[in-house]
């Protein structure tokens, strides 16, 4: 919503919101008046569009009853904006390579869940972070859709794999052009004019990698980190903008000075600790920023400190959380942030804990930073925890 809001206020719209009272990080960015919902004020002369985080909010119900004038976020974007699409699916990875793709190509208007966006109408292009989550991005057709991966996630609203298959598949029929990580084992189900890559050599096109070095049409490119999977999302990040004409130049210049979004891969160096602050919430998104990170600090300890994001998700796949969490030196787990999507339910949330066995996260480490040198300290998940991150980098800094 914060990223539509940046679009409409670069089309010269008069914009305004209404959230929690709570700040977020999406805001930081915003150039307009946020107001809370206790002290809004509702007019008909506004239109209204209403985020998939409130479709249930009491001030919703009032604007449908009331015959105000308003739509939903995923259907005003796919109405409102006669742009060529490109949209970015996956169930990981999709900030960092909308931003990437974003990024590379600086004429293009774009969406991005981590808040940023851009409007121009003059631009021919409209990239856009599609997101699975309640089959939103079922809304759009895309003259280009960007598949990164097919995982199961989100069981709140899937059953089960299948489930999100059979939703993938419906996604990629409203697409002229697929391009979709042909090394993904669900990538087999998506049919059409699907280009596909890979390192497998059955791909439409392959590509090797080799520390930063990605290599791939007979060209080389230096990623701005370690890790395979950003090696994929990369990849997939430059056949899209072949497809949007953009000159191999031009991409290996912009490459180069790509920075991740905020809470991606985020980084400070405080004295001879790293301490990190990423999105991952998935067990197969922090294995993967576990892997980069080893890969680049070697020689490092590597402390991981999770915030498991909503009930049904810690509940599924407890399990695998488990697994991942047990590659870390040390691991420690915070309150479970449960969003918009669930009541807080403290019983609950104790039984799931018992099933974890690391150590609960009560700000001890604020105690001992300075002892902790040569260290890697990761503040993981896709709730609040980036400011326990900032809070521990204020602690260090003094």
């Amino acid at each position: 919503m914060a990223a539509l809001a940046r679009v409409l206020i670069d089309y010269n719209y008069e914009v305004m919101g209404v959230d929690f009272d709570e700040h977020f990080a999406t805001e930081d960015k915003l150039n307009c008046r946020v107001e809370s919902f206790k002290a809004m004020s509702l007019n008909r002369d506004y239109f209204y569009i209403i985020g998939n985080a409130f479709k249930e909010h009491s001030v919703t119900r009032y604007l449908i009853n009331n015959k105000f004038n308003y739509d939903y976020y995923p259907h005003f974007i796919s109405t409102f904006f006669s742009k060529r699409f490109v949209c970015v699916a996956g169930c990981h990875g999709k900030t960092t390579t909308t931003s990437l793709l974003a990024h590379i190509n600086n004429e293009a208007n774009y969406i991005i869940g981590n808040g940023d966006g851009k409007g121009n109408k003059d631009n021919k292009w409209f990239i856009l972070e599609a997101c699975e989550y309640q089959n939103t991005f079922l809304n759009y057709k895309s003259e280009i859709a960007l598949i990164l991966n097919i995982d199961y996630d989100h069981p709140d609203f899937y059953k089960d794999l299948d489930d999100v298959i059979s939703s993938y598949i419906l996604f990629a029929r409203k697409a002229f052009i697929i391009v979709i990580n042909g090394d993904d084992p669900n990538s087999k189900y998506i049919t059409g004019n699907v280009i596909r890559y890979g390192m497998n050599k059955q791909n439409d096109i392959v590509f090797n990698v080799n520390g930063k070095k990605v290599y791939l049409c007979d060209e080389e490119y230096e990623m701005p980190c370690y890790g395979l999977h950003y090696a994929y999302d990369f990849v997939g990040a430059y056949i899209v903008s072949k497809l949007m004409n953009m000159k191999s130049e031009i991409i290996y210049d912009r490459i180069k000075s790509f920075k991740f979004p905020k809470r991606r891969r985020e980084i400070k160096n405080v004295g001879n600790k790293i301490i990190v602050c990423d999105y991952a919430h998935h067990p197969s998104e922090i294995k993967a920023l576990y892997k980069s990170l080893k890969e680049e600090y070697k020689e490092y300890k590597i402390i991981a400190i999770y915030e498991p994001h909503t009930y049904s998700r810690t509940i599924k796949f407890q399990e695998e959380y488990n697994e991942v969490l047990a590659l870390f030196d040390d691991a420690y787990i915070l309150d479970i942030f449960t969003s918009a999507r669930e009541q807080y339910n403290p019983e609950l949330e104790k039984n799931i804990y018992q099933g974890f066995p690391y150590k609960r996260f009560k700000k001890e480490l604020f105690a001992k930073p300075k002892e902790m040198n040569n260290m890697v300290i990761c503040f993981i998940g896709a709730g609040i925890i980036d400011k326990i991150y900032l809070e521990f980098i204020k602690k260090e800094s003094h």
